[in-house]
């Protein structure tokens, strides 16, 4: 056994566990630990950035970031819409006094990363904490979008490097195949399928929620995958970071959530009430 595999395997054993852990807990725990999360990817996502010229403005991504995760909580000082003008007001100015000929760029990057990080990723947050009928019928969606989202990425890795053959997008992501894909989808299904019938859920989803949420899983997070593997192609980058060892960077980990999260509780705020 190699020495990546076997950090691979300590960090798998300890984060699933410690994750679910947070999740379960609630409360200050979990939102601690997204707050953890978004710090950590605030500073990959510079990492991420410098091989393209990119110098997004960090002080202001991280007030933003900060400041967006308040907006999630009981102490939150303004709405996400005004953070979003603070932040992008802000960046513009800093940019004009910097030495530098890609302002475009980096107030672009400023941008897409506080969205990426506050909005995306800090959307576990507000998933975690949403009620429905006065039951916090977040824990049960967060649970259910952790464990199919990773059995999905399981399934897709190992159908696709066994049987897979046919590329699906190349020029994104050299190693994804239709077999994975299609194997990563149709785990999802059978996972919600499992919370659904085991009734996990408690009765307040019903069988076209379960399959709605089947395809955000499977479906969106691995197009999650596919959009931080073109950022970091672009960059000549394997991984977003070292912080998870043989699992590469945060960014890395929560590719898939950055996109199920947000979604996931926009359905349901408007079909899970």
């Amino acid at each position: 056994m190699t020495d990546t595999i076997r950090k691979r395997l300590l960090v798998t054993f300890l984060g699933v566990p410690g994750i679910l852990l947070m999740t379960w807990l609630g409360g200050y725990w979990f939102s601690l630990f997204t707050l953890c999360v978004m710090l950590i990817a605030v500073f990959e996502w510079k990492l991420l950035l410098k091989p393209i010229g990119a110098q997004p403005v960090i002080a202001v991504l991280l007030a933003g970031v900060l400041l967006q995760f308040l907006s999630f909580t009981k102490f939150a000082l303004l709405d996400q819409f005004e953070i979003l003008l603070i932040v992008g007001v802000l960046t513009a100015l800093v940019e004009i006094f910097r030495k530098t000929s890609l302002h475009t760029l980096n107030i672009s990057t400023t941008l897409l990363g506080f969205v990426w990080i506050g909005l995306f990723i800090g959307g576990l947050a507000p998933l975690r904490f949403y009620e429905a009928g006065g039951y916090q019928i977040g824990f049960e969606l967060s649970i259910a979008m952790f464990v199919t989202v990773w059995l999905c990425d399981t399934a897709a890795y190992i159908m696709g490097s066994q049987f897979g053959n046919r590329k699906i997008l190349p020029d994104v992501s050299p190693n994804k195949t239709w077999m994975g894909c299609v194997s990563g989808v149709v785990a999802a299904f059978i996972s919600m399928l499992v919370f659904y019938y085991s009734g996990f859920f408690k009765g307040f989803i019903n069988l076209r929620d379960a399959l709605m949420l089947a395809l955000i899983f499977g479906v969106l997070g691995q197009l999650g995958d596919f959009a931080e593997s073109m950022l970091k192609r672009e960059a000549g980058l394997k991984d977003t970071g070292s912080f998870l060892m043989g699992h590469g960077g945060v960014l890395d980990r929560f590719d898939s959530l950055a996109i199920t999260a947000p979604i996931t509780y926009i359905y349901a705020r408007h079909f899970i009430l």
